[in-house]
């Protein structure tokens, strides 16, 4: 169904009538829990968060954050199974690149690239940890009751 058509004086008007009222001015975003999960999703398909943007973002990032970031994702994968003695490996691997990456960082002028880095580097190791001792603990307290 096409929109209405509009003649060439009438969008003037209908453009200086939206510019006098502003309504963008007045906008607050969606309310509903609905509304809002459909609006976090606009980055994933057209925005910055697009699989093809992770990617570049992933591969533009130096080896050492790479390797650091998947030992991140594998020792929370062990966490989910229960495995407690790989999990004790990849622990320790982590624990090694995690001090590696920090005297890189003490050692280097920082760039503001490098200090994004670094921050999060430091942001993944805290969210990882977490989330291991999360799982360990639950996984104690269902032995213990």
């Amino acid at each position: 169904m096409p929109g209405r058509k509009y003649t060439e004086k009438q969008r003037i008007e209908r453009s200086n009538a939206i510019n006098e009222i502003k309504p963008w001015k007045y906008t607050t975003g969606p309310k509903s829990i609905t509304g809002k999960g459909r609006s976090k999703m606009n980055a994933m398909t057209h925005g910055f968060n697009t699989k093809m943007l992770q990617d570049f973002r992933r591969l533009s990032r130096r080896k050492e954050v790479r390797e650091f970031e998947d030992l991140c994702r594998e020792l929370q994968k062990l966490a989910k199974n229960g495995n407690a003695e790989k999990m004790q490996l990849v622990s320790d691997k982590l624990e090694e690149k995690f001090q590696k990456l920090l005297e890189y960082y003490d050692k280097a002028t920082l760039t503001p690239e490098l200090q994004r880095e670094a921050l999060h580097t430091n942001m993944m190791m805290l969210k990882t940890m977490t989330f291991a001792i999360q799982k360990e603990s639950m996984k104690m307290c269902d032995m213990v009751f």
